[in-house]
C-alpha cells in the first residue's frame, strides 16, 4: 500500500538466480561452487523501484544485501550473494523497514541457472 507520498513496496514480477563465474569464491558456498569459483547474482524484477533516500535492499533468509545494479528500464534490481542461502529462504525486496515486498518464490538450489561469465547480465 502506498503512503501519502505515493511510495510503497515494489510490485514483484519474478526472481532469477544465476551462477556467475570468475573471482574468488566467498566462504559458505557449496563445494561444487567453490570448485568453479562461482558466485550467485540474484535478480528481482518488479514495478516501483524508485530513487529514494532509503537504499533499495534485497533480503534473503533475513540477510540484507544492497542492490548493486538496477537495469536501464528500472525494473530489475540485482545483488551478489556472498553465501548460498538455506533452502526455502524467504526473499524480500524493497525499502526497509516498512516497504518490503515478500516474493512468493523461496530460494532453492534448483532455481540456479547456468554459469555466466562475470560482467554479463
Amino acid at each position: 500500500m502506498a503512503d501519502s507520498k505515493g511510495y510503497g513496496p515494489p510490485k514483484v514480477e519474478g526472481v532469477r538466480a544465476v551462477r556467475v563465474g570468475g573471482g574468488e569464491s566467498p566462504q559458505g558456498f557449496a563445494p561444487e561452487a567453490a570448485d568453479t569459483g562461482s558466485r550467485v547474482r540474484l535478480e528481482v524484477r518488479a514495478e516501483g523501484f524508485t530513487g529514494r533516500a532509503m537504499p533499495l535492499l534485497i533480503r534473503v533468509g533475513g540477510r540484507a544485501y544492497r542492490v548493486s545494479a538496477l537495469s536501464a528500464d528500472g525494473k530489475t534490481a540485482s545483488c551478489m550473494l556472498d553465501e548460498i542461502p538455506p533452502e526455502g529462504a524467504v526473499i524480500e525486496v524493497g525499502y526497509p523497514p516498512h516497504q518490503m515486498a515478500e516474493l512468493p518464490e523461496r530460494f532453492s538450489l534448483s532455481m540456479l541457472e547456468e554459469i555466466e561469465p562475470e560482467g554479463d547480465s
